[in-house]
């Protein structure tokens, strides 16, 4: 709870500075506005892992997705932007539930659809050179979907089979995320377009409620890597 206090404080400060950065004139000479879109590639940084009962072991693990983001940057001077961004990507959630005692393993799948809406600051190092080099950090509203892993296999115990058909449901609260950028833009050609490239970490978790009301919280923090494009006007 207080760490989603604190975010909340931090993401109101910065969506008040950024109105305040916003309002004042521009003097970028390279233009004003600065519109990315980009394919990204997120690599999730979940591997959990509990024992409930003697035996037996339940964990849970992510896959790689690929996604698509967009966002808008107002470049208020040579050295400072404000951006406000969405992204989404549907990584597969994996749950593994094991019983070593009896040899027994079932595993489920899900999609879990996360859409992050960031606000940041980027602070460009390299104003008059070719290419337009950034750094900075942000906050992100984070959306997820909740969870449902369903089970349906036939397991052998002792030679007789055992048909399990069960769903395990899980709700997912939204997060206040954290993170830091490093990207860099090429230009192609002379009409304001140049090619974009960003490499992101995220801090987020995954608060996770059961039917029972039992919740746990499990540390997601991708890796985002991504490149498209970027028009400039």
């Amino acid at each position: 709870m207080l760490r989603h206090h604190s975010h909340r404080v931090l993401l109101i400060g910065l969506a008040c500075l950024a109105a305040a950065l916003l309002a004042m004139p521009a003097t970028a000479g390279d233009g004003q506005w600065h519109l990315r879109a980009q394919a990204v590639w997120v690599q999730p940084d979940l591997d959990w892992r509990m024992s409930p009962a003697p035996g037996d072991v339940v964990s849970v693990d992510a896959d790689d997705a690929w996604g698509l983001g967009v966002s808008g940057e107002y470049q208020v001077s040579d050295l400072l932007g404000v951006e406000l961004g969405i992204m989404r990507a549907v990584p597969d959630v994996n749950i593994l539930l094991e019983d070593t005692l009896l040899g027994v393993s079932l595993k489920a799948t899900d999609d879990l659809t996360m859409t992050p809406l960031s606000i940041g600051l980027n602070f460009h190092l390299t104003p008059g050179q070719r290419f337009d080099l950034y750094l900075g950090p942000f906050l992100a509203d984070v959306l997820y979907s909740d969870l449902e892993w369903r089970v349906n296999e036939t397991i052998d115990v002792g030679g007789v089979p055992i048909v399990i058909d069960e769903t395990l449901r899980m709700s997912v609260a939204n997060d206040l995320a954290y993170g830091a950028v490093a990207g860099v833009d090429i230009p192609v050609g002379s009409r304001g377009w140049y090619l974009s490239g960003t490499l992101k970490y995220m801090a987020t978790e995954l608060d996770i409620t059961d039917p029972d009301g039992d919740s746990e919280n499990l540390s997601l923090d991708p890796i985002i890597v991504a490149i498209g494009v970027r028009y400039s006007f």
